[in-house]
This record gives C-alpha cells, structure tokens and sequence, in this order.
C-alpha cells in the first residue's frame, strides 16, 4: 500500500497543557520557535482521515508539572519574557476516537541532529 506524507508545521500556544489533532499515526519530529511562535513539527499521513487527540505538558526549570501519565520527553523550546526561559514539552497521552491511550509509538523523535 502506497502512503503519501508530508512534514506539516503547527501553531502551538504558550501553555503548562494543550492539545494537538493530528491525522492518525503522526509522527512528531521537531518544537521550536518560528517568528517568535512556537511550533510543532509533524510527519502526517496526508490521505488518514481518522483524527487523534495529542495531550502535552510543558514546563520551565523547576516549575510543577502536573500530568495523568508516563510523560516522553519531546523537545525544547525558549521564550523571551523579559529573558530567556526554556520550556520543555513531553507528551502525556494521546487518546483516539476509541478512546485508547497510546502513547510511545506516536514519538519519533530525531534528537536534534538537525541543528547541528
């Protein structure tokens, strides 16, 4: 079976919690700050019509992360309020129209080879 896929990019908020739809079977590659927003990063299935929830927690050096599960480690990201701030993004969950909680095989991290 022939796949198309593309590398589609993501506004994300400024947010401790959001979530994501994503086409079934994405594959998160990549967070950082684009023109001052941040963004996520994503291979997606171009022809996958089933949707699912992505559900991430972020947070800055010592601050609380609260969250319901195991939490992946995604990628980095700064932000400049008044200074810079790093904040780190892990995945939570990620819930389908079944309402299954899958999270592992959703990652496909590139361990940010790309910058060099």
């Amino acid at each position: 079976i022939e796949m198309k896929s593309k590398v589609l990019k993501y506004l994300i908020p400024f947010a401790e919690n959001f979530t994501l739809d994503l086409p079934k079977g994405s594959k998160i590659v990549r967070i950082d700050v684009d023109q001052g927003n941040p963004y996520l990063w994503a291979l997606v299935n171009i022809d996958e019509a089933e949707i699912n929830t992505y559900h991430f927690s972020c947070g800055k050096t010592g601050g609380l992360i609260e969250h319901d599960n195991e939490l992946l480690f995604i990628d980095t990201y700064a932000i400049f309020i008044q200074m810079e701030l790093m904040l780190y993004v892990f995945l939570n969950k990620v819930s389908t129209p079944t309402g299954d909680i899958i999270a592992s095989k959703f990652i496909e991290h590139v361990n940010n080879c790309w910058r060099g």
